[in-house]
């Protein structure tokens, strides 16, 4: 299934939610962990998969801090005292999927 069209701030676009670029948005730990940079920046959270790589540079702690767990499991860090409760709700614009066993992802 593909995703929805999403319009950014500055008029870009991208491809949020509905699992796009896998099996119905299914993905394994070394699938996530592929995908370790500012440009190209996923991250787990409690099991999900989200692309953070258009949110990276607004990120209000700095690029730094989000890269920190770049294709790795950000649960720790995102449930952090730093994150205000808004940021929870906003965070599932950017799922793609979530994390399954080695081999079962197409």
């Amino acid at each position: 299934m593909l995703g929805q069209i999403a319009s950014l701030p500055g008029g870009g676009k991208r491809v949020v939610g509905g699992g796009y670029g896998g099996a119905a948005g299914e993905y394994t730990v070394s699938e996530v962990a592929k995908h370790d940079t500012k440009d190209d920046l996923w991250v787990v959270i409690k099991g999900k998969v989200y692309d953070l790589t258009e949110y990276a540079d607004e990120h209000p702690g700095g690029v730094a801090a989000i890269t920190k767990h770049a294709g790795g499991d950000a649960t720790a860090g995102f449930f952090g005292p730093q994150h205000p409760s808004r940021v929870h709700d906003m965070v599932d614009e950017y799922k793609i999927g979530v994390i399954v066993d080695e081999g079962k992802a197409a």
